[in-house]
């Protein structure tokens, strides 16, 4: 491994950081010793983290038979904003960039039956020098595919898989879809991924990853037409791993080096971590790589983003989550890949997808009692009953046909009437109604009763978080 981080080694990184056999044999004692960089990379090449879980990724499903005929949006929103990513790119210097500031309008700039004609768009709240004056700024975009539940770089969506939701990403990533968080173990919405408590998730670095991956959206144009050619979604998990891992697995190497590295320069402890990465990758390489070109490929397109990496991370009283963030972004899509096969063999938890009974999850509530997945129980007033699959005894969600509402119930005889008459069934409190008629669980309309803030946020399972 010594060999191979020598051939490898960035010279922007400087001369290799040992150059005498004494010197290079002080080093990898110190990797290697009881309790050092081996024993903890080791430990959490295999450890899970039972507080979390990383959602899957996957991509809307693309739709190439729609109407015949394009169109211009009337005006110019924020949705329409969203469907050219260059916009948000601050690498990018289109001139549709003038879209961002004013209210515009648009309208058809050619013949219709042209499948690709262009809209023109004026912007018309532009103060004139005179009232006579009737020039407008104007800029052409192209016109919309029709029939789609989403446009994006032009291409033409439908919804998310069933058990899949839409993400939260936008730029470059928004076709993207994210796991709904409805596996009983780890029901909390939590960044990146579900945690099993919201004490849980606060305790978790997933909200710091998912601040990496918000940043990736925005300029990820190298990974999507670069030499590596990753699909959309492949590059969102890619991100995520890789910063899941600086966050969480790198840091625990890290602190073992923060103290017993007093005596090295800091170039021979990056070394030293990137030694002691490799060589529990070259242990299992077996159940990562299909042979050994392609895990000496991977160990040569990543070593500088990792590199990067270590150094944005040693050391230093507070992450500089900019500085972390640009480590994974600036190196292309390639070093991405191989960083993603060199971290994704350290152990993580993949979330697991809500079982077939699960209709929709509870994903934000101000009582963590119906947070979770929830199923079909029965019928109640003509209309479908649902329970949590977690505590159905305790939960409840209902319609009523008597008030014309929908609400969550929970069965609490602690206190009230609940607690002098729980034998005779009173006890179920109304915490959370919505008068919003539909035929099954309703998303929108939520006002609390007996509820605490933030009101019931409801993300269906079978039909594409929607």
């Amino acid at each position: 491994m010594v060999q191979s981080a020598c051939l490898f080694w960035p010279p922007q990184f400087g001369k290799f950081p040992v150059n005498t056999t004494t010197a290079l044999t002080g080093l990898v004692e110190q990797v290697f010793q009881p309790g050092g960089i081996w024993d903890r990379t080791s430990a959490l090449f295999t450890r899970y983290n039972d507080d979390y879980c990383l959602r899957k990724e996957t991509t809307r499903i693309e739709i190439t038979s729609v109407a015949d005929e394009n169109s211009c949006p009337n005006t110019i929103d924020e949705e329409v904003l969203d469907e050219d990513p260059r916009l948000q790119d601050p690498e990018d210097n289109t001139t549709l960039k003038e879209l961002i500031d004013g209210r515009w309008a648009c309208e058809k700039d050619a013949d219709p039956s042209d499948p690709e004609y262009q809209c023109k768009c004026s912007r018309r709240d532009v103060q004139k020098a005179r009232p006579t004056d009737l020039t407008m700024p104007v800029v052409s975009i192209a016109s919309r595919p029709s029939g789609c539940k989403m446009v994006h770089r032009g291409k033409c969506y439908g919804d998310c898989p069933a058990k899949f939701r839409p993400t939260w990403l936008k730029g470059w990533f928004r076709p993207v879809c994210t796991l709904v968080c409805a596996d009983s173990n780890h029901p909390v919405t939590c960044g990146v991924g579900c945690a099993s408590s919201r004490r849980a998730c606060v305790g978790v670095i997933l909200n710091m990853v998912k601040q990496v991956a918000l940043a990736a959206s925005k300029v990820a144009a190298f990974v999507l037409t670069g030499p590596a050619g990753l699909a959309v979604a492949e590059t969102v998990v890619s991100v995520v791993k890789v910063a899941e891992f600086g966050f969480n697995v790198l840091v625990g190497i890290l602190d073992v080096i923060d103290i017993t590295w007093t005596t090295f320069r800091r170039e021979e402890a990056q070394l030293a971590t990137l030694i002691g990465i490799f060589q529990v990758v070259q242990v299992h390489a077996k159940e990562i790589f299909k042979n050994i070109a392609e895990f000496n490929q991977a160990m040569s397109a990543s070593t500088q983003l990792l590199l990067t990496l270590i150094d944005a991370e040693f050391g230093w009283k507070d992450l500089n989550l900019g500085w972390i963030t640009n480590s994974i972004l600036q190196y292309g899509g390639s070093a991405l890949q191989g960083a993603f096969q060199v971290v994704s063999s350290f152990a993580y938890r993949e979330c697991t997808p809500a079982s077939d009974e699960v209709i929709f999850t509870v994903e934000q509530i101000g009582d963590d009692r119906f947070i979770g997945p929830w199923r079909q129980q029965g019928m109640a007033n003509g209309k479908k009953a649902y329970r949590l699959l977690s505590n159905p005894s305790k939960t409840l969600m209902e319609w009523s046909s008597r008030h014309k509402t929908w609400s969550f119930w929970y069965y609490d005889k602690s206190f009230g009437r609940g607690w002098w008459f729980g034998w005779a069934g009173f006890g179920w409190r109304e915490l959370y109604y919505s008068k919003t008629p539909s035929d099954d669980f309703p998303k929108s309309g939520w006002r609390k009763d007996e509820g605490a803030l933030p009101l019931p946020e409801l993300v269906s399972a079978t039909n594409g978080g929607v």
